[in-house]
């Protein structure tokens, strides 16, 4: 053990690299992050929670601890993560240091730790825990005591011990190797001296990179390390400052940080947001920005951030040029945003009419402060070259011909109260009445408003929350469109979606439809797929309100004189409904109704699904689509991709190819991309439904006759019928079935579903005849065949090579051929889990699915796979997937291999007609890479999946 030194413990200095990490957010990391690079050692950067549980020392020389923190997904929703922490080997000697305690603030630096898998899973959900063999760097904070960093790393130098006297060099006498201590300790701290007067002339370049906050400098922190001169190896030398590159605004991709200049179209007033920081949002433009159907530019959406002043913001007026370094792009949702932090964000604003640089009036604010010796600041000095482009940009925006160069600038003004770091309790801004257009997730105080609204629709969902649809007949284009029969397609940017929970999801029902309340407490917020959506908790604060008291509820009568005038336009109520339309006669953001034919259907593992369809016009905004694949030939520009999302995504597996459908309420946008239509259909109501072409209505009457011109003048041949197998007669009956999409008479574009959130749930059981599904979800529909015999050659079986030369896809054949090998090589792996919610793969680290947060494993389900290898008589080989939800697979129970011995011996048992002597008694893996089984007389059935045809096995026979 080390000796105890009774010097007081020295201060640390936060400009040591190993410490200064502990001041950046740049620097903080995410465990879900960590996770997904798997077990290993994990880089730079550090995690940060609170103590949730700590155990004294073990035998084996162990100190374990239970953090618990708070991360953000994608989507800004919040969930908590318990990871465990373990300090052992070379750390065990200085457990005396740690003093964890619960509730304590934990820094924890990833120098030197492992991330490694644990079997204690009854406190935290992950099952990974971070462990420090070698030696680790903590800092711990409280409200009682200093903030004090543990750094294993120097005190493992034994610096607390006596070194043991150095060897004397032979003929020196202890007068000289005195006066030799003597000359190195000067070096040393002529050496120090000079490398700090280095660190001090570190460039304006690394400004960007400092640090956000200011209050930890000021803090007397403690330490248990002794603190070194750094050696110059270590020290930033300067460098030549390189001109800044500029990235142009419509070529930006996700997971960048870019430096921007570009021209305000849009601005939002600053506000707060939960954390206590200040927000501002914009969007710029340049000449790269691509433009909307409509003719306007559509910008690139940017957050910016700041802890310290309002002034610190860039506050521009529209038209004015505004310079950006240091922005992070993401992809929200599908869109791209930029997102400038408080700690790295630095900017100028170039205004045309003065043609002048400034970065606004400072006030009362510093222009930077002093974080560990170096200056920290927003602001940012252009040079030369950022100077002429502004000029540039802003010559090019007043002579641009977008109908938007003339736009009167907006101004906002908003009073925000400066940061206080006294210790005493302000008071927030009060909750006030708001119109919709005026809520938003960051609106003071944290998005929370109360409201006077007309109900329009309501419906309860699975897990009790009461899902609301109210409206003031005001747009917020903050959210998201609305795709019901019961709401007009103008009304659908001003209907507020408010999720009910506890006692408000009581009262939720019991409002009526057309009826007006009034709301308190509604908070607007960020939903899990990134819309902004309403939250409603307590029951106590709804009203309802009568309309003849209109005169002493000034907001009811607002509300009333609003709804008059949206009456008088003949937008509500049902007189403007979604029209009849063409693909070819298609607007951007404007509802439609249509009659397609399917083409194609894709189902990605980490998607939403979607179905290629056309009716033959063509579409300028189509014609960015290149496909190779067989059934998209000679359709180029003709072709449109429609995501399935929300309650719609069920319906995938129930649509087939070659089949004409009725879609209601398209709604088609841009891609992010830019230059091509994508459609979406969202909500819980069916908006989609199959026709019965013998029973045609007279849109599909019309597509009938586009596609026969279509396929006469078009050189190419038609695309390939996927059932042509199927008589006439089966696909009259198949329309009539109740099980079809379809109604008895054959849905058409002016039937309005008057269907509620039933419907959806009752289309899951609609399978199409013969269904079958292959491991990665892809559903398919393979016909049955009259007679197996008709089909086959008079041997009564094909070869491998006739079923792959067969152009009938999907189709079913019977084989003779053996089984040599297999895949995975343990049976165990054989079972993989599945998120029921997202329909995701739970990756093997994983014990639940991450992105839906599913902390008690309500949503874990498992399916099984295996892959065959075949070999016939005259050699060929092929590769055939044994799916989840082949009939070969019926009766096994769904469960994990490696903790359910039961579900494994009957996975084996069922194996055994095709694996023989290999599946042992007793449920032992197979082990062996080869097999070699006798001939077997096996049934593969084909589809076809993206640009290639797969094969699973349907049965096994006798032996041939």
């Amino acid at each position: 053990m080390p000796l105890q030194d009774s010097r007081p413990p020295k201060r640390i200095k936060l400009d040591n690299p190993d410490y200064a990490i502990f001041d950046e957010s740049s620097q903080r990391r995410k465990l879900t992050d960590l996770c997904s690079s798997g077990p290993g050692s994990l880089g730079l950067g550090y995690l940060t929670g609170t103590i949730f549980m700590v155990w004294k020392p073990t035998e084996d020389m162990q100190l374990r601890a239970v953090v618990q923190t708070r991360e953000t997904n994608v989507y800004g929703s919040t969930t908590t993560v318990k990871f465990y922490v373990v300090f052992t080997g070379s750390c065990a000697q200085f457990f005396n240091y740690f003093s964890l305690r619960v509730q304590d603030e934990v820094f924890l630096s990833l120098k030197g730790a492992r991330l490694e898998k644990t079997n204690k899973d009854n406190v935290t959900s992950l099952g990974l825990k971070l462990v420090y063999r070698e030696g680790a760097i903590i800092m711990l904070r409280n409200n009682i005591e200093a903030p004090r960093i543990v750094d294993t790393w120097k005190l493992s130098n034994d610096w607390f011990a006596s070194q043991p006297p150095p060897a004397l060099p032979k003929g020196k006498t202890r007068a000289s190797e005195k006066d030799d201590r003597r000359k190195h300790r000067s070096a040393r701290q002529a050496k120090k001296k000079e490398t700090c007067e280095i660190a001090r002339r570190i460039t304006k370049g690394h400004q960007a990179q400092l640090p956000q906050s200011t209050q930890q400098s000021s803090i007397s922190t403690t330490t248990v390390v002794i603190d070194e001169p750094p050696s110059e190896s270590t020290v930033n030398i300067a460098k030549p400052e390189e001109p800044m590159s500029f990235c142009p605004i419509g070529k930006v991709s996700a997971n960048r940080q870019v430096n921007l200049i570009g021209i305000v179209i849009q601005i939002s007033p600053p506000s707060r947001t939960r954390t206590n920081e200040l927000c501002i949002n914009f969007k710029i433009a340049d000449q790269s920005s691509r433009k909307r159907a409509s003719g306007d530019l559509d910008g690139l959406g940017v957050n910016c951030f700041t802890k310290e002043h309002l002034e610190w913001l860039p506050q521009p007026s529209v038209g004015d040029v505004l310079i950006l370094k240091n922005v992070m792009i993401r992809d929200v949702h599908g869109f791209l945003k930029g997102t400038g932090y408080s700690n790295q964000l630095q900017w100028a604003i170039f205004n045309p009419r003065t043609r002048k640089v400034s970065q606004g009036m400072l006030g009362n604010a510093t222009r930077s402060v002093n974080l560990s010796g170096r200056d920290l600041s927003p602001f940012f000095d252009p040079g030369p070259n950022e100077t002429q482009r502004c000029m540039q940009l802003a010559d090019w925006w007043q002579g641009a011909d977008t109908g938007q160069a003339n736009m009167k600038p907006e101004v906002h003004q908003i009073k925000v109260k400066t940061i206080t770091r006294s210790s005493g309790v302000q008071s927030g801004p009060e909750r006030r009445h708001r119109l919709i257009r005026d809520a938003g997730p960051h609106v003071e105080p944290s998005g929370y408003f109360d409201c006077t609204i007309e109900v329009l629709h309501g419906s309860m969902n699975h897990n009790d929350v009461y899902s609301l649809y109210v409206t003031d007949y005001t747009k917020n284009d903050q959210l998201n469109l609305i795709q019901a029969q019961w709401c007009s397609s103008e009304l659908a940017r001003c209907v507020l979606r408010i999720e009910m929970w506890d006692q408000a999801a009581t009262v939720g029902p019991t409002m009526e439809c057309g009826s007006y309340y009034s709301i308190s407490n509604v908070r607007m917020k960020v939903g899990r797929t990134g819309d902004v959506e309403g939250k409603l908790v307590q029951g106590r604060g709804i009203h309802k309100l009568i309309e003849r008291d209109a005169d002493q509820n000034p907001n009811l009568k607002a509300l009333l004189e609003r709804k008059k005038a949206w009456n008088i336009k003949g937008e509500v109520e049902g007189t403007s409904t979604a029209q009849n339309k063409l693909i070819e006669d298609a607007v951007e953001n404007e509802f439609f109704n249509c009659v397609v034919e399917v083409l194609h259907i894709a189902v990605a593992e980490y998607d939403a699904p979607a179905i290629y369809v056309t009716d033959y016009t063509q579409h300028v905004y189509l014609e960015a689509y290149r496909f190779s694949e067989k059934w998209s030939k000679g359709l180029e520009g003709r072709v449109m991709k429609i995501s399935l999302w929300d309650e719609h995504r069920r319906l995938a597996s129930s649509i087939t190819p070659g089949f004409y459908f009725a879609i209601n309420k398209l709604h088609l946008k841009l891609s992010t991309s830019g230059g091509r239509f994508e459609g979406e259909l969202r909500g819980r109501e069916r908006l989609i439904n199959q026709l019965n072409p013998e029973k045609p209505s007279e849109e599909l009457k019309q597509l009938l006759l586009r596609k026969e011109a279509f396929l006469q003048t078009s050189r190419c041949s038609p695309s390939p019928e996927p059932l042509k197998v199927m008589e006439t007669e089966q696909l009259n009956e198949r329309a009539k079935s109740p099980t079809s999409l379809s109604d008895a008479h054959g849905s058409s574009l002016e039937h309005e579903s008057s269907s509620t959130d039933s419907d959806i749930d009752s289309m899951e059981e609609m399978k199409l005849s013969g269904a079958s599904r292959e491991a990665t979800q892809i559903e398919v529909v393979i016909p049955e065949l009259p007679e197996m015999a008709e089909l086959l050659p008079e041997r009564d079986y094909f070869t491998l090579k006739e079923m792959m030369d067969s152009e009938s896809c999907p189709d079913k054949f019977l084989v003779c051929a053996r089984i040599i090998s297999y895949s995975p090589l343990q049976l165990t792996d054989c079972s993989m889990a599945f998120c029921m919610r997202c329909d995701a793969k739970i990756p093997t680290i994983y014990q639940a699915c991450v992105d839906c947060m599913d902390s008690d494993h309500e949503y874990v389900a498992y399916k099984y796979q295996l892959v065959l290898k075949l070999e016939d008589e005259e050699g060929t080989t092929l590769e055939v997937s044994v799916f989840d939800k082949s009939p070969f697979l019926n009766g096994l129970e769904r469960a994990n291999f490696k903790t359910n011995k039961a579900a494994f011996n009957g996975f084996c048992a069922c194996l055994a007609p095709l694996l023989g002597d290999f599946v042992q008694d007793g449920g032992t893996e197979i082990i062996k890479s080869t097999v070699q089984t006798g001939l077997k007389r096996l049934v593969i059935i084909s589809w076809p999946e993206q640009n290639k045809r797969v094969y699973g096995l349907y049965k096994a026979e006798n032996e041939a």
